[in-house]
């Protein structure tokens, strides 16, 4: 017994002399040892092992975030507050906010380049996205077209509940709505002005000579060569005032009365609503008339243009050129009278103060378009349509003289003379011109222009 206790004592001190641990044969348990790869709960025992607190696969060494099961080197990345799930010390795309717009993709931003596009967005129309505000919804003002017009609100349709309001739609009618969605009420775009006519038509049943007028009816009213004739749009026409002989060009006062004058009787006469007649001034040679905006007729006479009180016939000379005179009409503004003539294929301009006094003489606006200018008329834009004898057709001039040819008819017969724009009452389009073509039987044509005439009330833009 006495041996046995002498080795026990013996294997005691060789261990104690050699420092080892019966749980760990590398652990020598000395103050400041760090071994990492033990096991150190035992009492007494200074180090610790590398831990993985989170039971992901991956100890605390490795592990950017040991806190956290889904954040370990090559975790998939994934919105769950945490920046960089994969350890590989990046902000992953779909954690950050690429474009500045205050949301990354684990916030929601279904385009994390686009700085438009995020959650709670306002819907841009064609920005290149159809969703902007990341609900999953192509939102109606991209697609829908609620009205059948052929336009959505992203297409420019500023009213989608109504057919009549679109970006094709003609704004000319004085109705108070902007019917063409340019942001202007009642307006006319001289940027998009037609190259060619959009109607050339005759009229069935209305007649016409060498002038043209439409009452506030609906009927339109000319002569055959003898009789006035009124007729409504359809074609219904009727000898209105009988045996009258030629006349020239005509217009509706504000009154009522319709002037006109008669070559064959070298009168300015007055008609009232019954076809009553009375003379009103002197016009031996005249052609050309037109009503002003101070309310006087003004009369191509000759060389002349005069000035003609319609209450008593006061005549006074406002103008006179070299050449003898056809037709004339003012500026949209009022600040210029133009005048055609017979010969040399002149256009003549005079500016005109505020009083449509002249301020000059007349000067030569455009020259050598051909014999006989018979009919003028100016647009909203400013720009003017002169029907042309010898050459059979409509040219349209701008106000500085650009001249270009708008439509080109194949002879006499289709070649109308003092033109007229519509009112917009019973189907006389007020962006058409109206015209006699007494070498065509005395028949009328309607030829659109896209545009009102000068004294239309509403807005022009982009005006030349």
């Amino acid at each position: 017994m006495y041996r046995s206790f002498i080795m026990l004592c013996a294997l005691a001190l060789f261990t104690f002399a050699i420092g080892c641990d019966p749980e760990d044969p590398d652990d020598d348990d000395t103050a400041g040892d760090d071994d990492t790869g033990d096991d150190d709960s035992a009492t007494g025992d200074d180090d610790t092992a590398p831990v993985d607190a989170d039971g992901d696969g991956w100890d605390e060494t490795e592990d950017c975030d040991d806190s956290n099961a889904e954040v370990y080197p090559g975790a998939e990345e994934i919105c769950d507050e945490s920046d960089d799930n994969n350890c590989d010390g990046t902000i992953d795309e779909n954690e950050d906010d690429i474009d500045g717009d205050g949301f990354s993709e684990c916030d929601g931003d279904c385009n994390i380049y686009n700085d438009t596009v995020y959650p709670g967005a306002e819907q841009i129309c064609n920005d290149g996205t159809m969703d902007n505000d990341c609900d999953g919804i192509i939102d109606g003002v991209e697609i829908d077209d609620v009205d059948g017009d052929g336009f959505t609100p992203c297409q420019g349709d500023c009213d989608d509940t109504n057919p009549d309001i679109n970006p094709d739609a003609d704004d000319f009618n004085d109705n108070g709505i902007d019917d063409d969605c340019d942001g202007y009420i009642d307006s006319v775009d001289c940027s998009e002005l037609p190259a060619a006519p959009t109607v050339d038509q005759v009229i069935p049943g209305a007649r016409g000579y060498h002038g043209l007028a439409i009452d506030t009816q609906g009927y339109i009213v000319g002569s055959d060569g003898s009789a006035l004739w009124k007729s409504d749009y359809q074609g219904n026409a009727t000898v209105w005032v009988p045996q009258q002989g030629s006349g020239q060009e005509m217009l509706y006062l504000p009154s009522g009365d319709l002037a006109w004058v008669l070559d064959n009787q070298s009168a300015l006469n007055l008609y009232d609503t019954n076809g009553t007649s009375s003379y009103l001034t002197n016009a031996q040679g005249a052609y050309g008339l037109v009503y002003g905006s101070d309310g006087y007729l003004y009369m191509a006479q000759g060389n002349n243009v005069k000035r003609v009180d319609p209450s008593n016939g006061d005549t006074t000379t406002l103008v006179t050129v070299q050449g003898n005179l056809r037709s004339l009409d003012f500026s949209p503004d009022d600040t210029k009278l133009y005048m055609t003539g017979t010969t040399n294929g002149n256009i003549y301009v005079v500016e005109l103060d505020a009083n449509l006094d002249p301020t000059g003489d007349a000067t030569v606006l455009v020259s050598n378009l051909g014999a006989y200018l018979d009919g003028l008329r100016v647009d909203a834009c400013g720009y003017l349509y002169v029907p042309c004898y010898s050459s059979s057709n409509m040219y349209r001039i701008a106000p500085d003289g650009t001249t270009e040819i708008f439509v080109d008819w194949p002879g006499l017969n289709q070649y109308g003379h003092g033109v007229i724009f519509g009112n917009g009452i019973g189907g006389w389009s007020a962006t058409s011109l109206f015209m006699p073509i007494p070498y065509g039987g005395n028949t009328v044509k309607e030829v659109g222009v896209g545009v009102p005439s000068r004294t239309w009330q509403g807005a022009v833009v982009n005006a030349p």
